[in-house]
């Protein structure tokens, strides 16, 4: 009979693989290639998850000093007011007029990076301090002009702002720099700052073709992803709650969110209301994750073809971890959880056969109780 019931286990409804199910298939073999790599996770694979987590950053986008001052630029809007040293010259009245000045209308910088200064040409001022552009001009009307002196004011800097934008920040917008060596959080505070909270918050860095993104609390917690700013820029601040999801014999299978900006196995179960006892094996505790290729080849247990096979890709690993002993429970205390980690309680196979004892019960009961009635209409 206990036989026969095991046997049925299979067939009975439940939430996923049994543990023995999960290691079966761990094996590969003849039912076709390995799938996922399985982890007995012991205190030196949580000391390798914690030291090596993954973190997106702006690294990429660091390279390069702060900008400070102010450079012109294709677009920019300048006025250029021209003297000499005594009248009678080019931008003089007459002989006796006194020093001669000149006014030029606003000009705005061209494609080219020019600016058109009367019997100087075309004076390529991009890339310089409105300082150094002055100098240049001078330079261009010598020997036209009486001792000429120029001075260059910026009037409008389109190209020296950068965009920040996002649902997660209180003002969206063009902002210009002040070119003293802005980084990205003065930027997000120049907008307003943020409007939902730190680490439920994530800022994308974009420059020309390159984007990089980043948690806010990572951003906060180490000031090198703190990056400078470049003209052009666009900052997006976005609303990015991590989440993992629960499943098995647990009190209820569902997503939870976190905000804390770290969360171990032991508080995520504590998130998710626990495990069923009455149900739950707890030798079959699993975490479900990719992890990245670099540090799958780190991690003890993974076969080589598993890794191979992803192309660099990130490769499927479930850590098993026991709670049974206390030392699983120990180790739940520091195995850390990730944005999208799938977190599996498998069932008791004494549940499933339990589930069948429900059942035989159950289509017994009509039975008993046309036996009873039968025995009241006799008697």
């Amino acid at each position: 009979m206990a036989a026969t019931l095991l046997s049925a286990c299979a067939g009975v409804p439940r939430s996923g693989p049994l543990t023995a199910d999960v290691l079966e298939e761990a094996k590969g073999g003849a039912e076709g290639p390995l799938t996922f790599a399985l982890i007995a996770t012991d205190g030196a694979v949580v000391q390798r998850l914690r030291t090596s987590q993954p973190r997106a950053d702006l690294s990429a986008l660091a390279s390069g000093p702060a900008v400070y001052g102010r450079r012109l630029r294709t677009g920019d809007q300048v006025r250029v007011m021209l003297f000499e040293a005594t009248g009678g010259g080019l931008f003089g009245a007459g002989p006796d007029a006194g020093a001669g000045v000149r006014e030029l209308p606003v000009q705005t910088v061209s494609s080219a990076g020019t600016l058109r200064i009367p019997y100087g040409g075309d004076v390529r001022v991009r890339g310089l301090s409105p300082e150094a552009a002055a100098r240049r001009i001078e330079a261009a009307l010598r020997g036209q002009a009486i001792e000429p002196q120029a001075v260059v004011s910026l009037i409008e800097q389109p190209s020296a702002s950068v965009t920040v934008l996002g649902d997660a920040v209180a003002s969206g917008g063009r902002i210009p720099l002040a070119g003293t060596g802005e980084r990205v959080l003065d930027m997000v505070a120049a907008a307003g700052g943020l409007t939902k909270p730190i680490h439920e918050s994530a800022l994308r860095l974009t420059r020309s073709d390159q984007s990089s993104r980043v948690g806010f609390g990572h951003l906060l917690e180490n000031p090198a992803q703190n990056v400078p700013v470049h003209p052009r820029d666009v900052i997006s601040v976005e609303h990015a709650p991590r989440h993992f999801s629960i499943l098995g014999a647990v009190t209820e299978n569902a997503k939870v969110t976190f905000d804390q900006s770290e969360v171990t196995l032991d508080e995520a179960l504590g998130l998710a209301r626990g495990i069923v006892d009455t149900q739950a094996d707890p030798t079959g505790v699993f975490v479900v994750r990719y992890e990245p290729a670099g540090l799958a080849s780190q991690l003890p247990g993974i076969p080589r073809e598993l890794i191979a096979r992803s192309a660099g890709q990130p490769v499927p690993v479930v850590y098993q971890l026991d709670f049974s002993r206390p030392s699983g429970l120990l180790l739940a205390k520091r195995f850390p959880i990730r944005h999208r980690d799938t977190i599996f309680v498998a069932n008791s196979e004494y549940n499933s056969a339990e589930k069948i004892l429900r059942l035989v019960a159950l289509a017994l009961q009509p039975i008993a109780t046309g036996a009873v009635v039968g025995n009241l209409a006799v008697n």
